[in-house]
């Protein structure tokens, strides 16, 4: 997905803009979604990446106030925005199953832009996740 708009969208269930598995994002708004489930705007597995794209306003009454993943892969998310996403649970503006860490943390405030966030754990969180048995 590159240079897009996707405004106000809902849904009951996840990413009221985009629920997928894997994705690459660019350059694109994602502003005023809301989600029943996870993932105010974007629900996925894995962002392979995601660069200079700008989330504002999204809700999820569960997990992830902007993104939701399965998995996050360090590295992956430069130059975005996010600002004024909240969740219910965890992670006002991303939150992720697998993947998190206080290293990843740190990379991904210093690369990536957050302010006034809110959910459970800040804005940024792991999210304890039943991946089923192992």
């Amino acid at each position: 997905v590159c240079s897009s708009d996707l405004t106000n969208n809902s849904t009951n269930g996840l990413g009221a803009a985009l629920y997928v598995c894997d994705l690459d994002l660019s350059d694109s708004t994602f502003a005023g979604n809301r989600s029943g489930g996870s993932g105010g705007a974007v629900s996925a597995c894995f962002i392979s990446q995601l660069l200079r794209t700008t989330f504002s306003r999204n809700v999820a009454a569960a997990d992830g106030g902007a993104v939701m993943l399965d998995t996050y892969a360090p590295g992956t998310f430069k130059g975005n925005i996010f600002r004024g996403n909240r969740a219910r649970g965890f992670g006002g503006a991303l939150a992720a199953c697998d993947g998190l860490s206080s290293r990843s943390f740190g990379a991904l405030k210093a690369r990536n832009r957050f302010s006034g966030n809110v959910g459970r754990r800040g804005e940024i969180a792991p999210v304890p996740c039943n991946n089923g048995p192992t």
